[in-house]
């Protein structure tokens, strides 16, 4: 099990790596072209970038470790309700948006510029809602959920989340972003393989975009002070919502742990291709 593991993960290593190639590529292509970016065109290749970037490697990720695992082992199916699925789905959500929000204050260079306003046409709410919450939600979810940490889990959930989450941070190239989008990604994962179907990560994940889209707009026709007091209440208000789900949530879940003969050692993704990206996409985020 050690050897399909360590050939699992080696096969991600060069996904992932091939995944910042062509992110490094479109930023490139997108800064050579001078699109600005109040421009719709703008918006539109962002789309085709976030669907080519995270499609492409989990393709080729796929086909590459088709046979190596029996479909029942790859599948790991998950037996929940789906109200509570539904349920800790928002818990989850809550928790990565107010946590979004408190890091924000922390680190302002992190929060998101979303060019939106009052003033912002029919058509353009619907190109950036599409291209910021929708496309980005189900390409990233597909790939770093539904095909890496479940790839990744014949060495165990637990190591299956914190890579997948790991590569997640990396994935948006910025040293400032980096410890949020690594919070956000152990979430998703821990989501993920409570629910067994990634389209409940997509669900949390447009959450979270969908609902900074929203305050990005009522930041535009609210007061500076009123806002301010709005953020603070969502943080306490959803983080409160969210601990008292987890709470009511670990005394329902069945939790299912790893069988040691059934799984590989976790320290088995760790191969000599996985740690070459990881350093390798350090370097390239320092010097950015």
């Amino acid at each position: 099990m050690n050897r399909i593991a360590r050939r699992i993960s080696s096969v991600a290593a060069i996904c992932l790596a091939l995944q910042v190639v062509l992110n490094l590529c479109a930023s490139f292509l997108l800064s050579e072209l001078n699109i600005g970016e109040k421009s719709n065109v703008y918006y539109v290749c962002l789309c085709a970038v976030s669907i080519i970037i995270n499609v492409i490697p989990a393709i080729i990720m796929i086909r590459a470790t088709k046979k190596t695992l029996p479909e029942a082992e790859q599948r790991q199916p998950v037996r929940t309700k789906k109200s509570d699925n539904v349920v800790v789905t928002l818990g989850a959500a809550a928790l990565v948006f107010a946590v979004g929000l408190i890091y924000e204050r922390i680190f302002p260079s992190a929060a998101a510029d979303i060019p939106v306003g009052t003033d912002t046409s029919v058509l353009r709410h619907i190109i950036l809602v599409v291209s910021i919450c929708v496309v980005p939600a189900i390409c990233e979810e597909f790939f770093f959920r539904e095909v890496l940490a479940r790839g990744l889990s014949v060495a165990g959930k637990t190591a299956a989340t914190i890579v997948s989450a790991l590569a997640f941070g990396v994935a948006h190239l910025s040293g400032v972003m980096f410890p949020y989008a690594f919070f956000a990604g152990l979430m998703f994962g821990v989501l993920f393989f409570r629910t067994g179907k990634s389209i409940y990560t997509v669900a949390a994940h447009f959450f979270c975009n969908f609902t900074s889209y929203l305050f990005a707009l009522v930041k535009s026709a609210m007061p500076k002070d009123t806002f301010s007091t709005l953020e603070i209440v969502t943080m306490i208000s959803f983080s409160a919502a969210a601990v008292l789900i987890f709470c009511l949530d670990s005394k329902k879940a069945a939790s299912k742990k790893d069988a040691a003969t059934e799984k590989a050692e976790a320290t088995s993704i760790m191969t000599p291709a996985m740690a070459v990206y990881f350093v390798a996409s350090a370097l390239i985020i320092l010097f950015m």
